[in-house]
């Protein structure tokens, strides 16, 4: 949204100031990682502790323009280990991301492409809208207008 969010929309990692631990699951099935900045998305593994993660029929907006991630293999979005069927910086067509509505438009890259097994096992979206025919990336299966 354009509110005053710093940072980015999801951070992954196994530690923080104080205490490191083991990270042994963090799987995104069906998500959208979206917003303002070019780089939505941070990792950051402490090379000491378990870091276990993925990324299942999503969409990330990560765009290293300057190439600082290049190389990296946190970031490297064609293993298939941590991302399966991830699409990279795609137009989401939110209704109003200025009034936080997040529903996706017609346009959206995320119509119809969500694994529909992660799907059903959660049949509804965030509305109470079926997902089970056809579903879509998000919380928010599109409907269209009437």
């Amino acid at each position: 949204s354009n509110g005053f969010r710093t940072g980015v929309a999801l951070q992954i990692d196994n530690y923080d100031a104080n205490e490191s631990g083991d990270l042994l699951q963090a799987d995104f099935k069906n998500c959208i990682i979206d917003g303002n900045s070019a780089l939505e998305l941070s990792l950051r593994d402490n090379d000491i502790n378990a870091f276990n993660f993925s990324f299942d029929y999503s969409i990330i907006k990560f765009q290293d323009i300057a190439g600082q991630f290049e190389g990296n293999p946190l970031y490297d979005f064609s293993n298939n280990i941590y991302y399966k069927e991830v699409l990279l910086n795609q137009d989401i067509d939110f209704e109003d991301v200025t009034k936080n509505v997040f529903k996706i438009g017609e346009a959206s890259a995320a119509k119809d492409i969500a694994k529909l097994e992660d799907a059903i096992q959660v049949p509804l979206d965030i509305l109470g809208t079926n997902r089970t025919v056809l579903p879509d990336i998000g919380a928010y299966e599109y409907t269209p207008e009437n």
